[in-house]
């Protein structure tokens, strides 16, 4: 019996055009990929150097305000996202 994985599975992209935004307000997606980035690079190199909430990732955030920020304007998103899907379909 043939096992099917993701590699397998065919994805069809439609044509619909995506409005991409921030999920931090008063940073630009490519700011949040590039904190996003410093925070995982802190987390990887914790066997040499200590990992701390304080470090900067950015001129104004530290990894701390920035996780913060990150969640709560991903969870904005999704939920408004859901909301106007409901009303769609309603």
């Amino acid at each position: 019996m043939p096992v099917s994985t993701r590699s397998n599975k065919v994805v069809v992209h439609s044509k619909i055009k995506r409005n991409v935004t921030s999920a931090v307000e008063g940073l630009t997606v490519a700011d949040v990929r590039r904190c996003l980035d410093k925070v995982r690079k802190s987390w990887a190199d914790l066997d040499k150097t200590h990992f701390s909430l304080l470090i900067p990732v950015n001129d104004n955030l530290t990894i701390q305000d920035f996780c913060f920020r990150f969640v709560l304007g991903h969870h904005r998103k999704r939920h408004a996202k859901s909301k106007t899907k409901t009303r769609a379909s309603s």
